[in-house]
């Protein structure tokens, strides 16, 4: 009986193969049982849980294909469901003694048949060498790590900070040509990759400080430091001195001094790969060639240009003082009076009409259209001007262009891999997830700013990473994510907000709500200012709850002036309660402001807007027009339609009047089978970077 039981659930498993999908839940309901009782049932007859069959079941499988098909172990590890290669040659490694790719070499043994006590026995002999080995692994680990620790710590550790550098005199008068030095080394050495650059506003502090190397080190969390000096002689001669230090160590390890005169340019761009050789960094072709590449030769071009992007720095766009702008502007201005090829400040004056465009009503066209003139000269006079792609990537994004957009911001990413602005710039032109074709990009852009940037800059990203763990399908790392972003900045209010969102995509509507009480309760909202959340309510059947918020939320409206925001969702919460003449009014008029919104796409040359159109859909059939809410449920086939989307088409109430529509099906099918194709490609490369 029990080796009938067995190979009833090998042939279930066997049926289902290439299912990577197929694991003990759907094992158990294949085979008629609870999860529970087929993992004790398994437990007395071979000591295994249904994962281990499972898995045990897959690899036999693959050894099979290996001696008898001409396949690739890579191909054989997707027939057998395994999602990941390098996960499927781990495990064949470690059941058979041996790697796929020699599986050839190993002739077919025929497996004696054992007795199921035999079998038992065998089990409990091989579970007390296991835990010898594994305790003895576990030494050797903590071994190995802490020697790993103390060589990397030591030597092995690509990354610097560039200090404030020093005038060495009295003479105050040149007193910014050091920081004209120090930005243009900042500068170069951003260029390499290989390299984790401390960003300049985070090293500033310590300007004029009394702390050792060794303190600054480990605060800034870098091996290296580079300091600047500037001498002037009697004769009015210049020099600079350039220091590499050992952090850990308060020890000097390069060393050089220059000349100031007209070849300090090109001697400065020596100086950063002599730098990054002593750091044993890799510098790649391209890298080099854009290190070798001379700027500018004009010292006042380059003071204007610093003292311009130090006063950039001090704007602050939530108020209305453009004086840091209209100043900055200036001296970017008086820089190319000095040389007028100098990239860098065309691509400064492009960010300041960037920032224009952003925060000022009148001129927005102009401003936008000054964008992309700017940028492109900057590209013009210097094609690997991170700035210049940065600020025409905008440009690009916000004219609905969004794959010149993408390249762009990649060609940024290449020419500056130290700019947390660069990164920034991509995540943001790739947030929005029906434009992103490659979502292991997305994730692993995040993954590298959390890598090379500040505690500040890791907690944004952190919820960025989780917010893009949301739109692939990926709950459980989402949580995780949000609670490590919760230990990191202990924001309570920050917490709740992104777990209502986390609950919402993990499909777990009522925990959604749950944590959207607790954020306004938490935040003393009583406005309900945030219509977004109505779809807490609304999915998980609180729909009283929902009239109450938009209620009150239409009364802040109406007495602060804001425009109401979402006014579907808002009119569904007065639908759902019998508010029938106020529902409709309201979707009227968020019809009428969807419409106008349409054509205002149109004049652009956006199309095909997938929310956009759902959204339009979700108007119509409030009102009663199910065709032409169909019309705009479509299948766009370019478009990679994230989570939140999918649930909106399966889930959402207001569309339960249509959903069984043939033409609503065939489209929400087309949409999940694209999601899990790229989810599953993600999960595969979640796996082999072992983030999974």
């Amino acid at each position: 009986m029990p080796k009938e039981f067995i190979q009833k659930l090998t042939n279930l498993v066997e049926a289902n193969l290439a299912n990577e999908n197929f694991g003990p839940e759907e094992l158990a309901k294949e085979a008629g049982m609870s999860h529970s009782n087929l993992n004790r049932k398994l437990k007395t007859i071979i000591n295994q849980n249904s994962s281990q069959f499972i898995r045990e079941v897959r690899l036999k499988k693959a050894k099979e294909l290996l001696q008898n098909e001409e396949l690739t172990a890579a191909e054989i590890s997707y027939r057998v469901g395994f999602g990941s290669p390098t996960y499927f040659n781990k495990c064949f490694h470690e059941y058979f003694g041996y790697a796929p790719g020699e599986g050839r070499n190993h002739e077919t043994e025929e497996e004696p048949e054992i007795t199921l006590a035999e079998s038992t026995a065998k089990k409990a002999n091989r579970k007390k060498i296991l835990i010898g080995l594994v305790t003895g692994l576990i030494v050797i680990i903590i071994v190995t790590i802490f020697f790993v620790q103390k060589i990397s710590s030591s030597n092995g550790d690509k990354s610097i900070a560039v200090l404030p550098f020093e005038f060495v005199g009295d003479e105050t008068e040149i007193q910014t040509s050091p920081d004209v030095f120090r930005n243009i080394i900042q500068n170069q050495i951003s260029k390499i990759y290989d390299l984790r650059l401390a960003s300049e506003n985070t090293v500033e502090q310590y300007r004029n400080t009394d702390k050792n190397y060794k303190t600054i080190g480990q605060e800034l969390g870098v091996a290296y430091l580079l300091k600047g000096s500037l001498l002037k002689l009697e004769d009015q001669k210049k020099l600079l001195r350039l220091n590499l230090i050992k952090a850990e160590d308060n020890k000097q390890i390069w060393s050089n001094i220059y000349n100031v005169d007209s070849t300090i340019f090109s001697l400065l761009n020596k100086a950063t790969e002599d730098v990054a050789k002593t750091m044993q960094t890799r510098i790649t072709p391209e890298e080099k060639q854009g290190i070798s590449k001379v700027q500018s030769t004009n010292f006042s071009a380059f003071d204007f240009y610093q003292v311009g992007k130090s006063k950039l720095s001090e704007y602050n766009p939530f108020n209305s003082n453009p004086e840091p702008l209209d100043k900055a502007q200036e001296l970017f201005n008086k820089s190319l009076k000095c040389d007028s090829s100098f990239a860098l400040a065309y691509a400064g004056i492009s960010e300041i009409y960037w920032e224009k465009y952003k925060w000022k009503d009148k001129k927005k066209d102009i401003y936008l259209d000054s964008v992309l003139f700017m940028a492109n000269r900057a590209l013009f006079f210097d094609d690997q001007c991170a700035d210049g792609y940065v600020f025409r990537g905008l440009y690009f994004n916000e004219s609905g262009k969004n794959r010149q957009a993408v390249s762009d911001a990649e060609k940024a990413l290449k020419c500056n891999p130290n700019d947390l602005k660069v990164y920034s710039t991509w995540l943001e032109i790739n947030q929005d997830y029906n434009n992103v074709d490659d979502w292991i990009k997305n994730i692993a852009a995040h993954y590298e700013v959390i890598k090379r940037f500040g505690a500040k800059d890791k907690i944004h990203h952190l919820f960025w990473l989780s917010w893009s763990y949301d739109a692939f399908g990926f709950y459980d790392l989402s949580k995780k994510c949000t609670f490590k972003r919760l230990e990191l900045d202990q924001d309570s209010g920050k917490f709740y907000y992104h777990m209502q969102w986390v609950e919402f995509n993990g499909e777990h509507f009522e925990e959604a709500y749950k944590y959207a009480v607790k954020r306004f309760t938490f935040e003393k909202d009583t406005t309900y200012g945030d219509p977004e959340s109505l779809q807490y309510c609304t999915y998980s059947g609180h729909h009283e709850e929902a009239y109450k918020w938009a209620k009150t939320y239409i009364e802040h409206c109406k007495k602060t002036g804001e425009p109401i925001g979402l006014l579907h969702r808002v009119a569904y919460a007065y639908w759902k309660v019998g508010k029938t003449k106020e529902a409709e009014n309201l979707n009227k008029q968020g019809l009428e402001f969807y419409l106008n919104q349409s054509k205002q796409r149109e004049i652009q040359g956006i199309k095909d807007e997938i929310d956009f159109n759902f959204t339009l859909a979700f108007n119509y059939v409030m009102l009663g027009e199910k065709e032409k809410a169909l019309e705009n449920i479509k299948y766009v086939d370019n478009y990679s339609i994230p989570k939140y989307s999918i649930i909106f088409l399966k889930y959402d109430p207001a569309f339960n009047s249509i959903r069984e529509d043939p033409r609503f099906q065939k489209v929400l099918k087309a949409y999940e089978a694209q999601f899990q194709a790229k989810h599953n490609k993600v999960r595969k490369w979640l796996e082999e970077q072992g983030y999974l």
